[in-house]
Formats: structure tokens, C-alpha cells, sequence
């Protein structure tokens, strides 16, 4: 497992040299992150307001299984609109917020900002 870890690691580095392929990689990673960032706090909501998964489908009118998919399949991509609607039925809000200082440097960096 290691020798793939160190092909890949090997494979990424080479890549990260074409500017272009860094700027998507950056921009890439930043989205998912932001997904799973999303999502991970609409479950820990959940938890906490001790809702399941159905209960939470069933408050935005969706089928359970859509919901428990979201919330547990990995590179899942919901919509704003679903989003909303999942932290509306928690009594919960989204805000826009500045990323980490570090994240800022990477886009600047490769965007020339």
C-alpha cells in the first residue's frame, strides 16, 4: 500500500508542475472540502437535534433514502436548494464566510490574484 501511496504522491508532484493543472487541483479540492464541510455539519445537526434521517426526508417532504444518501455516501454534491431546505427544517441558517488564510494564499497564488 505504501509503494501506491509513494506512486501517487510521486504522480501529484509532477503534475502540480503544470500551472493549470494546479489551479483546478486547488480549486477542486477547495469544493469538495466545502461539500463535506456542509454536509457533515448538516448530520452533526441532526444528531444533536436527535432527528433521523427519515425524520429530517420527511420534514422537506424528500424520499428517506435521498437524505440518508447524502448524508452517507462520500462525493455526494446536493443542490443549494436542498441544502436550504435541510437547514431550514433544523431551524438552522447558512452563511457566506472567507476561507482559511492558507486556502486564500493557494487560490490567490494560482489565480494571480
Amino acid at each position: 500500500m505504501a509503494d501506491a501511496r509513494d506512486a501517487f504522491r510521486q504522480l501529484l508532484d509532477s503534475s502540480m508542475q503544470n500551472k493549470d493543472f494546479e489551479s483546478e487541483f486547488i480549486r477542486e479540492s477547495i469544493r469538495i472540502n466545502t461539500i463535506d464541510e456542509i454536509v457533515n455539519s448538516l448530520d452533526s445537526a441532526r444528531e444533536t437535534l436527535g432527528m433521523s434521517k427519515g425524520d429530517l426526508a420527511k420534514a422537506i417532504g424528500a424520499q428517506s433514502s435521498s437524505v440518508r444518501r447524502l448524508l452517507t455516501t462520500p462525493n455526494q454534491n446536493p443542490t443549494l436548494s436542498t441544502v436550504i431546505d435541510l437547514a431550514t427544517a433544523m431551524g438552522l441558517t447558512l452563511k457566506i464566510e472567507p476561507l482559511p488564510a492558507k486556502q486564500q494564499e493557494q487560490l490567490r497564488a494560482v489565480l494571480s490574484l
